[in-house]
C-alpha cells in the first residue's frame, strides 16, 4: 500500500533519521530562550520497484538508495 508520498510505509520506515539542531531565539520575555530547528540535510530514501508495482517493466536494479532534502535551509546556501 502506497502512502501519500507514493512510497510504501515499509520504504519510509527504512529511512535513517539523524537530526541536527540549530539554536534560534524566541521571546520568553527576555529574548534569550532557545528553540531547536532541524538543519537542512540529505536523507536516504530506499526506492523499491517491486513495492511500487514497477518490477514487471524495470528489471534491474530491484531497488536503489535515493536521497531527499529535509529540514530548514539557510539562505544563501552554504557549501
Amino acid at each position: 500500500i502506497l502512502g501519500a508520498t507514493g512510497f510504501s510505509q515499509q520504504s519510509i520506515a527504512k529511512r535513517r533519521w539523524k537530526r541536527t539542531t540549530l539554536p534560534t531565539r524566541t521571546n520568553n520575555g527576555k529574548g534569550h530562550a532557545k528553540k531547536s530547528k532541524t538543519r537542512c540535510s540529505k536523507k536516504p530514501l530506499l526506492v523499491n520497484f517491486k513495492e511500487l508495482g514497477w518490477d514487471d517493466w524495470i528489471i534491474a536494479p530491484l531497488d536503489y538508495e535515493a536521497y531527499h532534502c529535509e529540514g530548514v535551509c539557510d539562505f544563501p546556501l552554504r557549501s
